[in-house]
């Protein structure tokens, strides 16, 4: 027996005082030719703003069309038809449609509709109406400043690549037409240099917004030297600033400890910070860079770091810093400021800081300057030790001396040989643990790096089977690095080498040996 609620003349009044009490509206109409209302309550006179029920009747014939905007009910039709078709069901269905209240004002109103049987009313439906309209123009409203941003956004982008593209392609023609003027020619490679590099950071921008709006993001944390990855960021772009006759300061006061966290969502952090900061400070401006430590326990746990980039450059008005993190959008527009970029650069900055679990605030005064602050926990390996002697095994001079250079420059201790022979001797002769990690090229007379890398690991001490040994060579095939790690090696770089690259290696490698 169906003991559901079943409508009846009898029963009707119950339903009407049960639904004088719910906070929404509910009608009851005939799911006939006509759809005449058997009921309203009083919430839905006040959705159609009136007073009475006979102001309602007059307004909307007392029927379910008259209560909605003529041109909606055709496409809520198959809603209402899909109900009556699976009428066993006791699911409900949902339309949104306009109604015109009798002040002539048209509003929104979400429709949960049921399909019953009555013995005294024959076919009728049961309905329950919101009216949304404050939500349903709000959507609207995000959904045009949305479409606003990214129309402006691809008029901008249009603008900012057409400019770098301008210039290399401009001054590569005239580059070819002076082949035999040296100075004139690297002042025209210079500036497609340049070039190159601005549109370059905008395309990486544009990919790395593409990965966080897919969802494609995802840390891949390392352990590595924060005032190493601080100290590549000050060399990477001192010099830039320097061309702008700008002052670019870096105060780091972080310990020098071992790390986890991702380094390179770091540099792209920190780059899209600093990389503002030189855009927007005019020529003589002053530009820091602030590092600090706090709250470090001990290894395992984790510090609060602050990083903090500040300038004396126009600042932005109260009304944008609302919207600084909205994607697509920029302060001016670079057909009038003449500076380059499509708008996203620190919705990026909030984006990878949310996925750090970090904080960022900015404070800026229009003509006073901007200053942001991001906050990061970040997790603390182990104490790093000073001056990591590394072993540079390389016959060819220019390439130890490059490699000397590169190495100290990082705050490493170096001690180069010419062979295989020399590797293995150097390593007998000193104590366990003296080398920290080695370098160690293929091709070499006497002894080449696959015999002398299993010679070491041959080696009747404790030390070498961990001691890191990386490959260092012009041979880059797979077979060739297989056999790198075959020999003993733990990885196979290929010259030429990009410094920061194998500096992150290298500082991985050394922290992995200590753990």
């Amino acid at each position: 027996m169906d003991k559901r609620f079943t409508l009846t003349k009898e029963n009707l009044t119950i339903a009407e005082n049960f639904s004088e009490q719910i906070p929404g509206g509910f009608f009851i109409y005939q799911e006939n030719e006509t759809r005449n209302l058997i009921y309203v309550n009083h919430v839905v006179l006040e959705i159609f703003g009136c007073d009475t029920l006979d102001e309602f009747k007059e307004l909307t014939g007392y029927t379910f069309p008259g209560m909605v905007h003529p041109e909606d009910f055709d496409k809520i039709q198959s809603s209402i038809d899909s109900q009556i078709t699976n009428d066993n069901t006791n699911s409900l269905d949902y339309v949104e449609y306009r109604i015109i209240r009798k002040d002539g004002s048209i509003r929104y109103v979400d429709d949960y509709g049921h399909f019953s049987r009555s013995e005294d009313f024959g076919d009728i439906f049961y309905v329950f109406i919101s009216d949304i309209t404050e939500k349903f123009l709000t959507i609207q409203e995000k959904e045009r400043r949305a479409n606003e941003a990214k129309n402006a956004f691809l008029f901008n982008i249009s603008h900012d690549i057409r400019t770098p593209m301008n210039t290399i392609l401009g001054f590569t023609k005239l580059a070819l037409s002076h082949l035999h003027e040296p100075e004139v020619l690297e002042d025209y490679l210079t500036r497609v240099n340049d070039s190159g590099y601005d549109l370059m950071g905008m395309i990486d921008n544009l990919l790395e917004m593409s990965q966080i709006d897919f969802g494609h993001m995802e840390l891949n944390a390392t352990d590595c030297n924060l005032r190493f990855e601080i100290d590549k960021l000050r060399k990477r772009y001192v010099m830039e600033a320097m061309k702008k006759h700008q002052n670019l300061n870096f105060k780091v006061e972080v310990p020098n400890i071992s790390v986890r966290f991702d380094s390179k969502r770091f540099h792209k952090l920190q780059a899209n910070l600093i990389e503002n900061a030189i855009k927007f400070t005019p020529e003589n401006g002053n530009i820091t860079v602030y590092a600090s430590c706090h709250d470090v326990i001990s290894a395992s746990s984790y510090a609060t770091y602050e990083f903090t980039v500040s300038d004396n450059g126009p600042g932005m008005s109260e009304d944008y810093i609302k919207n600084i993190f909205t994607p697509f959008e920029k302060e001016v527009s670079s057909t009038i400021s003449h500076i380059q970029g499509a708008g996203i650069g620190l919705s990026i900055v909030k984006q990878l800081v949310d996925i750090m679990d970090g904080e960022i605030i900015v404070n800026s005064k229009q003509n006073f300057g901007t200053t942001i602050k991001v906050t990061l926990p970040i997790r603390i390996v182990k104490e790093f030790t000073e001056d990591s002697r590394i072993l540079i095994v390389e016959d060819i001079e220019n390439n130890r001396i490059l490699l000397e250079t590169v190495l100290e420059d990082s705050g490493f201790t170096t001690e180069s040989v010419e062979n295989g022979k020399e590797a293995v001797d150097a390593v007998n002769s000193h104590p366990e643990n003296y080398y920290d990690l080695i370098l160690m090229d293929i091709q070499m007379p006497i002894l080449n790096g696959y015999d002398a890398t299993k010679a070491i690991r041959g080696l009747q001490r404790l030390d070498v089977k961990t001691l890191p040994i990386l490959a260092l060579s012009a041979n880059g095939r797979d077979d060739d690095r297989i056999r790198s790690l075959e020999s003993g090696m733990d990885e196979h770089i290929v010259k030429p080498f990009d410094p920061e690259d194998l500096i992150s290696s290298i500082e991985f490698y050394i922290s992995e040996n200590r753990k």
